[in-house]
């Protein structure tokens, strides 16, 4: 005879009614696919947080071969950095793994699986000896406590996004920055070189009008002095391409030694940007501003969260035992038993519960400060960027429809002038001077308009569409 007789028709009604219990508890504590769609739609947005551009990633045989044209513009630069820089990189990453945090914070705990063997002493009923006790149990939190928890997550995850979204536009800012120091550097070389050949010519006329007796030995000596003061520009000048090109590199994650090809001269920008309308671009898009109210959104959930830790949790337990025919009772039959278990957390705890709540509500409070201060420091720094790149746009008009243009003038007139001995050469070395003065302040203007308004751009957190006409900016 079988030392354990079954009761299958017993075992399946147990079994149906506690994972029927156990359903209808999941589904009262908020895990319902209805109340989990926005979590979960949240962890799938998060959980996929794509790269700007594909990543390119160095081989193992070493570096790859540098991605760029042979005459690269600042897009050029910026793709590259977009593809390669660890810094985004990391942001995505991050971004990515608080989008995980979802799934973890709106799932139930494991439930518990226990077994007591045949072992030790036996207990004894009327039915007969106690053979094995098994047993199951879920913890199921109070109603909604999963979904509160999906939103504390989900709009943590939103708020590193929205961090990583502030890398990118200033990962771009930096790439621009650089490359336009790299251009003024190019530019400001060229026209060193150049100024200092036309100086060059001049010291030999005058070193033969010297020689002629027809000048004083003062114009070829300061003239050597000026040649030799261009020589020290040019050094620093060289040393700021090197600065710009080594800064350019590092945020293309490449060998900051690694030479760059010189840039092209550019043509001037016209824009003609509202503040209003920047500003109304920025409350929407800036991803500061954005952060700081997912912050807000997290810090109610929180103290939504923290009230309802009141509540009690429930746990939900099946619990099925095998009994044996044999046994000291005379009416022994071996008839196995289950029950359902039911129980319940008891939050008496108040103080820490109290604590917990004035926690989350001081959270709150402090997240809408956050988002006041960002909302003001943005839209100062907007107006401040919006006054620079209108001033340099002033200036490069300025300095190439009316000052430049003068200033050529009166330098060709003066060269004229002492060619044929009407003039002195003092006279000609301030005009020769304050031209290429001009003509570096122009590139300097021109470079840091396009810096300015890359840094507009990155405040606004949108590309503004620019032309050589005229620049747009859709609110």
């Amino acid at each position: 005879m079988n030392a354990f007789r079954k009761r299958p028709r017993v075992t399946s009604i147990a079994i149906h009614s506690a994972l029927t219990a156990m359903v209808i508890t999941v589904a009262l504590s908020g895990c319902s696919p209805a109340l989990l769609g926005q979590n979960r739609k949240a962890y799938r947005d998060y959980t996929d947080v794509k790269p700007s551009v594909s990543l390119q990633r160095p081989s193992v045989s070493g570096e790859p071969e540098f991605q760029l044209p042979l005459k690269p513009t600042a897009e050029d630069y910026l793709a590259v950095a977009l593809s390669r820089n660890p810094k985004l990189e990391r942001a995505r990453r991050e971004a990515e793994a608080e989008g995980y945090q979802i799934a973890q914070m709106t799932s139930l705990p494991d439930p518990l699986l226990s077994v007591v063997p045949p072992t030790g002493g036996l207990t004894e009923t009327a039915g007969g000896r106690v053979n094995s006790v098994y047993g199951i149990s879920q913890k199921i939190p109070f109603p909604a406590k999963l979904y509160v928890r999906g939103q504390v997550a989900s709009h943590t995850a939103a708020a590193t996004y929205e961090a990583y979204r502030a890398t990118h536009l200033q990962l771009v800012a930096d790439v621009s920055r650089a490359y336009y120091l790299l251009y003024f550097s190019d530019r400001a070389i060229e026209l060193t070189t150049r100024s200092k050949g036309l100086l060059r010519d001049f010291r030999n006329i005058a070193a033969r009008k010297y020689e002629a007796g027809a000048v004083p030995q003062q114009d070829v000596l300061r003239a050597q002095v000026e040649l030799a003061n261009l020589e020290n520009e040019l050094v620093t000048l060289r040393q700021h391409r090197d600065t710009a090109s080594a800064r350019l590199n590092r945020l293309m994650a490449y060998n900051v030694g690694r030479p760059l090809p010189r840039t092209d001269p550019i043509q001037p920008t016209k824009v003609t940007l509202e503040l209003d309308a920047l500003l109304a671009v920025a409350a929407a898009e800036n991803p500061e501003i954005a952060a700081a109210k997912e912050r807000i959104e997290r810090a109610r959930a929180s103290l939504k969260l923290a009230k309802l830790e009141y509540m009690p949790d429930l746990t939900v337990g099946y619990q099925y035992t095998e009994v044996s025919e044999s046994g000291l009772s005379p009416v022994a039959d071996g008839e196995d038993h289950w029950q359902v278990n039911l129980g319940i957390t008891l939050p008496i705890w108040f103080e820490r519960l109290s604590a917990g709540r004035g926690e989350a509500s001081a959270r709150l409070s402090a997240s809408r400060e956050s988002l006041a201060d960002a909302e003001d420091t943005t839209a100062f720094l907007i107006e401040e960027a919006l006054l620079k790149v209108e001033t340099e746009q002033r200036l490069v008009e300025l300095f190439g429809q009316v000052i430049i243009p003068t200033a050529r003038q009166t330098l060709d007139a003066t060269v004229s002038a002492y060619r044929a001995g009407q003039l002195d050469f003092l006279t000609f070395i301030e005009n020769w001077r304050r031209l290429l003065d001009f003509e570096i302040s122009y590139e300097k203007s021109l470079s840091s308009f396009e810096q300015e308004l890359s840094e507009l751009e990155r405040l606004i957190g949108r590309p503004i569409e620019v032309s050589n006409k005229n620049a747009q900016v859709d609110s």
